[in-house]
C-alpha cells in the first residue's frame, strides 16, 4: 500500500501517531512539495489531514484534489482541506479556477460538504478574474469544451450580457444553440440532482432575435428559433410562410416540426410542395424534398422533371422517384450502382436501402470480383443485410483478391454468431 511504501524504515505503529505521521509529511514534502498531493489520496485519514495541510496549489490537478478532500468522510480532513482552501484561494491564479470550473460547478453535489466549504468554492468560481476566463475560453475555444463550459456558467449570471454575441457569432454550433435557447426562453435550466432553473433577463426584442436566428447554419439554432417564432409570434402568415419553406431544409428535424405546426394549422404542405414542383420542374432542392416527403403517386412528377432535366442535375429527379417507389426510378437506380461514377452508385446505393430494396446476394457478389470498387460503391451497407452465411462468403471472396473486410466488420459478424444467430438449423428430414 501507499503507508507501507512511504513508511518504509518507520515504525509501523507510526501510522497511528498523528504528531509522527504530521513530521514525516513535513520531511517529504520540503524537498517535493507535488508528494503532498498525491499522499492526500492515501487511504490513511491522518495521513491525508497531514498532507492537505502541506498542498500547494500549482495548476488544475491539485485545486480539484484540494477541492475532493472537502467533502472527506474524515471530518478532521474536511476542516484541514477547507482552512488550506482559504488560505491558497487568496493568491490562486484566475486562469488555474478556470480550468478547473467543470469539477468546481459540480461540487454542490457533493453531500459531506460544510456551509463554509460551499462558500469558498462558490466565491471561487464567481470571482471576476475566474468569470473573465472563462469568458474567454468560451468565446476563443471552438470545441467541446466550450460547450461544457457554457452550460456550467450559465448556471450563474455572470455571462447573461455576452449571450446574444455568443449565441450569433461563436464557432460551435452547439454553444450556439444553447446561448439562443436561453436569450429565448428567458430562463436557464439545469440537472444536479434535481431540477434547477433561474431566470435570463436580457434587455432584448426576443421576436426580433428568433427572426434573425434562422439565418443560422445549424440546425439546433433553427430549432430554437422556429420553436420561439411558433409560440410567440402574431404574424400567422409570416410564420406560415417560414414553415413552408422549412419543408424544403434537408433535416428531418425541422421538416417534422413544420409539418406538425402546419397540419395542426389545416395547410396543406403536401399541395404547396407539389405546386413549387409545378412552377419550379427543374429545382433539385424541391425535388429532393418532394422525394422525402411525398407520396407514391409523387413519384411520376418527378419522373417527368427527370426526363427535363439537364444530365448533370437529371438523377437527382431520379433519386427522389426512386424513393417513392417509382418503378422506373428503382430500375434505374438499380442499373447506377454498377456504373462507372462512384460517387453517383453510392447515392443510388443509399437510396435503395432507404425504401428497402437490398441487393441480392448474387449481385453483391458479381460486384465483389472487382475488389476495391465495391467499397467505394458503398456496397458494404447492403452487404450489412444479407445472412450471416452471405456475408462471410461475400467478405470470404473479397479478401481473396486482396481487400481484406474491416475489422468492425468482422467484430460485428463475430458478436451475430456468438448470440447463436449465425447458426444454421438442420431441416426437418436431416434430423
Amino acid at each position: 500500500s501507499m503507508g507501507s511504501m512511504l513508511f518504509r524504515g518507520w515504525s509501523w505503529q507510526a501510522l497511528r501517531n498523528p504528531c509522527l505521521i504530521s513530521l514525516f509529511v513535513r520531511c517529504v514534502t520540503n524537498g517535493a512539495p507535488y508528494l503532498a498531493c498525491i499522499l492526500s489520496a492515501s487511504g490513511n485519514g491522518y495521513l491525508r489531514e497531514a498532507a492537505v495541510r502541506r498542498m500547494v496549489v500549482t495548476g488544475p490537478f491539485s485545486l480539484a484534489m484540494l477541492v475532493r478532500r472537502l467533502n472527506d468522510w474524515v471530518p478532521n480532513v474536511r476542516r484541514a482541506a477547507e482552512r488550506r482552501l482559504a488560505e491558497v484561494s487568496r493568491k490562486l491564479d484566475p486562469a488555474i479556477v478556470a480550468d478547473c470550473m467543470e469539477y468546481l460547478c459540480r461540487f454542490e453535489e457533493l453531500e459531506r460538504a460544510s456551509n463554509e466549504a460551499r462558500t469558498i468554492v462558490s466565491e471561487l468560481r464567481r470571482d471576476i478574474g475566474v468569470i473573465a476566463c472563462v469568458r474567454e475560453k468560451i468565446i476563443k475555444n471552438s470545441d467541446d469544451r466550450a460547450v461544457r463550459l457554457l452550460n456550467l456558467a450559465l448556471r450563474t449570471s455572470e455571462l447573461d450580457p455576452y449571450l446574444v454575441a455568443i449565441a450569433k457569432r461563436h464557432r460551435h454550433p452547439k454553444v450556439r444553440a444553447i446561448a439562443a435557447k436561453a436569450v429565448l426562453e428567458g430562463e436557464f435550466r439545469w440537472r444536479s440532482g434535481d431540477m434547477h432553473e433561474r431566470p435570463v433577463a436580457i434587455d432584448i426584442d426576443r421576436r426580433s432575435f428568433a427572426f434573425e436566428l434562422l439565418s443560422d447554419r445549424s440546425i439546433d439554432v433553427k430549432y430554437c428559433s422556429i420553436i420561439d417564432i411558433m409560440e410567440n409570434s402574431k404574424e400567422q402568415d409570416r410564420t406560415e410562410s417560414i414553415m413552408l419553406s422549412q419543408l424544403l431544409y434537408p433535416s428531418a428535424k425541422l421538416t417534422d416540426l413544420a409539418r406538425w405546426w402546419l397540419g395542426k394549422r389545416g395547410v396543406d404542405w403536401l399541395a404547396w410542395l407539389r405546386q413549387q414542383l409545378e412552377d419550379r420542374p427543374l429545382d433539385v432542392v424541391v425535388a429532393r424534398a418532394l422525394g422525402r416527403l411525398g407520396e407514391r403517386s409523387d413519384g411520376e412528377r418527378l419522373w417527368s422533371s427527370a426526363g427535363l432535366a439537364p444530365e448533370r442535375t437529371r438523377f437527382v429527379f431520379v433519386l427522389a422517384a426512386a424513393r417513392l417507389k417509382h418503378d422506373a426510378a428503382l430500375a434505374e437506380t438499380r442499373a447506377a450502382v454498377f456504373g462507372p461514377d462512384f460517387e453517383v452508385s453510392r447515392s443510388a446505393a443509399a437510396t435503395l436501402l432507404k425504401v428497402g430494396d437490398v441487393l441480392s446476394a448474387e449481385n453483391l457478389a458479381v460486384a465483389a470480383g472487382d475488389g476495391p470498387s465495391f467499397k467505394s460503391r458503398g456496397l458494404f451497407a447492403h452487404l450489412r443485410r444479407q445472412t450471416i452465411v452471405g456475408q462471410l462468403g461475400l467478405l470470404a471472396r473479397l479478401e481473396a483478391i486482396g481487400h481484406a473486410p474491416d475489422e468492425q466488420d468482422i467484430f460485428r459478424i463475430s458478436q451475430r454468431i456468438n448470440r447463436g444467430r449465425g447458426q444454421s438449423r438442420p431441416a426437418p428430414r436431416d434430423i
